[in-house]
């Protein structure tokens, strides 16, 4: 997940560069996997824990902060591979012409060049919904190379950590579950009103005069815009796929939506005594997944728009969902 790119989750409609890079990327994607598999090898399994704070933030002023980065290693004779776990929003080159992996490329590209042995690095987005980078979107790439530092800083001192003699291996233990549950949609105005509202604010933004007014009318029409698209979207109900394997002691859960950091929390409390791994924007999107607070409190992650499809109650539903598979994987 990360801003800094041409946008895959269809807000907008794209442009011919746009489709272009798309296609170059699934392709990519799709030799990554052959790649993969291609050079799969037997492993020793390791899980450490580290902590790196000041450099992300609450951006909604809340309380909850998961600080924790989670790395675990494949480790054999000839190669080794790390995954690294770490909530906060990638966005701070977003909105500008370059395309970036913003702090998670000088994180993965500094722990690869730096630690002999280590043939890949792979970053998990942890439960990031209300989670920003500290100084939030400066489009200064000073800042994407000292976040990322700071984070490939405590993964290389874990992983130098897990490499000395004696650091417990995990035991060999693989199981995946998947469950699917139908969440309902988040309130909605009818076609109608939205279309209506649209074209009002159109109007406005034709008659406005003057810079400034244009720029209001314009952010107000892209408003209306957004909550239209939503609504064409549909009232679902929205499946959703929750996807969790267990390697040794780590449980990793797969959301497919942007989580806040109270719902990671969460999930590593229900997963004790195993390491809970949340894993974002996983088999799906289906936008912010709030708890019902702040829901109460209102703002942008639960505004009517493409990244708030599913209601209040969906937050509880997944919760059950999580506790069953861990359940089922004891």
């Amino acid at each position: 997940h990360i801003h800094s790119t041409p946008d895959t989750l269809g807000f907008r409609p794209l442009d011919k560069k746009a489709t272009i890079w798309l296609e170059a990327l699934m392709e990519q994607i799709a030799s990554s996997v052959m790649l993969a598999h291609e050079n799969r090898f037997k492993a020793d399994l390791k899980v450490g824990r580290g902590d790196v704070k000041g450099v992300s933030k609450n951006r909604r002023g809340g309380e909850c902060l998961d600080t924790e980065v989670i790395t675990v290693l494949f480790e054999s004779a000839e190669r080794n591979v790390l995954m690294v776990n770490f909530a906060c929003h990638p966005v701070i080159v977003q909105v500008q012409d370059l395309v970036s992996a913003d702090y998670v490329g000088v994180l993965e590209g500094t722990v690869e060049k730096t630690l002999e042995g280590v043939e890949g690095c792979l970053f998990l987005q942890g439960a990031c919904g209300d989670i920003n980078p500290v100084m939030g979107n400066t489009r200064n790439f000073r800042d994407v190379y000292f976040v990322g530092m700071a984070l490939a800083g405590e993964v290389i001192k874990t992983y130098s950590l897990m490499a000395l003699p004696g650091y417990p291996k995990q035991p060999a233990k693989l199981k995946v579950v998947s469950e699917r549950v139908n969440l309902p949609s988040r309130p909605l105005p009818t076609l109608e009103e939205a279309e209506r509202a649209f074209e009002e604010a159109k109007k406005r933004f034709e008659m406005a005069e003057g810079r400034e007014e244009r720029d209001r009318a314009r952010r107000a029409m892209r408003i209306t815009e957004e909550v239209l698209f939503r609504v064409k979207e549909g009232k679902g109900p929205f499946e959703a796929e929750i996807q969790a394997v267990r390697m040794g002691n780590a449980l990793l859960i797969g959301i497919p939506g942007e989580p806040f950091c109270q719902m990671g929390a969460t999930i590593k409390e229900i997963s004790r005594p195993l390491v809970g791994v949340p894993v974002g924007y996983t088999n799906g999107y289906l936008g912010y997944i709030a708890p019902p607070e702040a829901w109460e409190r209102g703002g942008y992650e639960v505004s009517c728009g493409p990244w708030s499809k599913v209601g209040p109650e969906a937050y509880g539903m997944l919760i059950e969902v999580f506790k069953r598979i861990k359940r089922r994987m004891e």
